[in-house]
């Protein structure tokens, strides 16, 4: 059983690690093809279609007791919704790169509104930790000369630090909600709902999915030419290619698969292992991202591409995010292997 248990959880950190990869990139080869522009927000409703897939997996009905947290439900809604805008509007300036390495510190984030909201306290290790992230977003900001292409950039790096904080602010609410319904088999009470996580994620799916198929009959069917046909038919041209919309609708096919996988293996995951794996995968995710934009990307987009700046703030944010996670919890080791 012990086996087979790290066997299962391999696969879900691989299967988390992997679909986050193919989201980051997937939205910004969508970019790149005119596809995903800032007002359609098509590609974050791809995104929440596969939230609202995970109910598929909720086997219970939920304790009465916890009906009353519908409120924070709507409220994470309403949150992620603003931060998705955001994260679109983020790969546009910054690309792919850039902006994985800045989300990844969302759990140094998530570490600084827990002392504000939930009461937590820290070792001066990960106090460290969050020194770091903010140097290393610092000296990527402040080593650029002021011009025209820099401002954009570091227009980017702002919304990239907001779609952050703002991401950091559901995870804390969501935890709040999750708080009594972390998998302990000996503290298990009357409104223990082991489903919770997903049952959470299928509602804010479900919601915003409800509202954006409203904003796309209210704005973007009616403007469909203008904000989606012509923008993708400008990219071809520009790049002197045609226009493949089989290949758009099948990344956005694929986003929605792997939002749904993605978000199914984090609230394993978070169930399971906590903010500590979390991080370490986050920080996995950043560095494969910047690497793979570097190869794909940097002949189209500049900001792609991989230079000594970029080089230093990966590894600085990379090595303060596991630094974070680690100091979380000291006996990692030995929690690893007992699990």
């Amino acid at each position: 059983e012990g086996a087979s248990g790290m066997a299962y959880l391999l696969i879900h950190q691989s299967l988390y690690l992997g679909t986050g990869i193919i989201q980051t990139l997937g939205v910004q080869h969508l970019n790149y093809l005119g596809a995903a522009s800032g007002d359609t927000l098509l590609n974050v409703l791809a995104s929440y279609l596969g939230m609202a897939a995970v109910g598929l997996l909720v086997r219970s009905n939920p304790p009465e007791k916890k009906r009353k947290d519908h409120y924070f439900i709507v409220f994470v809604s309403l949150l992620d919704i603003v931060a998705q805008f955001f994260s679109t509007l983020s790969l546009f300036y910054v690309g792919s790169g850039m902006y994985q390495v800045v989300y990844s510190s969302i759990v140094v984030w998530c570490g600084l509104l827990s002392v504000t909201f939930l009461g937590r306290t820290f070792a001066w290790v990960q106090w460290l930790a969050m020194l770091g992230v903010a140097s290393g977003l610092a000296f990527n900001a402040l080593s650029q000369p002021l011009t025209s292409t820099t401002n954009s950039s570091l227009m980017g790096l702002f919304l990239t630090l907001v779609t952050t904080l703002l991401f950091a602010v559901i995870y804390v609410t969501v935890e709040h909600l999750l708080k009594d319904t972390i998998m302990d088999e000996e503290k298990k009470t009357d409104d223990y709902d082991e489903d919770a996580p997903k049952r959470i994620c299928c509602i804010v799916g479900l919601y915003n999915t409800v509202s954006l198929i409203i904003y796309q009959l209210v704005y973007t069917i009616p403007r469909w030419n203008d904000v989606v046909v012509a923008p993708v038919v400008a990219k071809a041209a520009e790049n002197n290619d045609s226009v493949n919309w089989i290949v758009i609708v099948l990344i956005y096919i694929v986003l929605a698969i792997a939002s749904f996988v993605h978000t199914w293996s984090y609230f394993y995951l978070i169930q399971l292992t906590g903010s500590v794996a979390t991080g370490i995968l986050q920080s996995l995710r950043a560095i494969g991202v910047f690497l793979l934009s570097h190869f794909l990307y940097c002949e189209l987009h500049e900001a792609q591409c991989f230079t000594f700046r970029k080089g230093v703030t990966t590894i600085v944010v990379v090595a303060s995010v596991l630094l974070y996670a680690f100091g979380a919890n000291p006996k990692l080791n030995h929690t690893t292997q007992t699990r």
